[in-house]
């Protein structure tokens, strides 16, 4: 028999005590991403001034087997509405697969069935913005990829821009601030 008794010394665990012992090592853990806006600050945008990419080219898989494996269950995005859409105000286009090769979404090289997937991609802008919002990120070689350097990136994003400057924004696993 095993008996399990709690020290009458021991501080109480209460559902506050956890979530404040949570939220003091998830804040050991973020690190703020330099120049991150979140889209919550931009508000509403204008469809008139925002210029949709067209990712039909560099799209990879389909919808129904996101991560090149059918039958995946739940991980799949074949709900997506193909056309214009909006999340959080911002407008965004969902390819149509029908309409490009039976690929609307871009997955790049990860583990296992994703390894024959491309490392990197190049999307033309050719015009001057103020902002890049991007729709997505899901990232990882593995759920439990710690990633690379102090942000624990598992990619990243390198924009270059006119002038040959480059900004690099990295894609985490983990929650970031601002």
């Amino acid at each position: 028999m095993l008996t399990i008794k709690r020290s009458t010394t021991a501080r109480p665990v209460t559902f506050e005590s956890k979530v404040a012992e949570y939220l003091a090592v998830r804040a050991a853990q973020v690190a703020p991403i330099p120049g991150l806006v979140s889209s919550s600050s931009l508000g509403a945008m204008r469809r008139a001034d925002c210029v949709l990419l067209d990712l039909g080219r560099v799209a990879t898989t389909e919808p129904n087997a996101p991560f090149n494996v059918p039958n995946n269950g739940a991980y799949r995005f074949n709900d997506l509405a193909p056309g214009e859409q909006s999340a959080a105000g911002i407008p965004f286009r969902v390819i149509d697969p029908a309409q490009n090769g039976g690929k609307s979404l871009v997955v790049l090289n990860g583990a296992h069935a994703c390894a024959d997937l491309p490392r990197e991609i190049d999307v033309p802008v050719g015009q001057r913005g103020r902002f890049l919002c991007v729709l997505g990120n899901v990232t990882g070689w593995e759920p439990d990829d710690p990633g690379v350097e102090t942000s624990g990136a598992v990619a990243e994003y390198v924009i270059r821009y006119e002038d040959g400057s480059t900004q690099t924004i990295p894609l985490i696993q983990r929650p970031h601030g601002r």
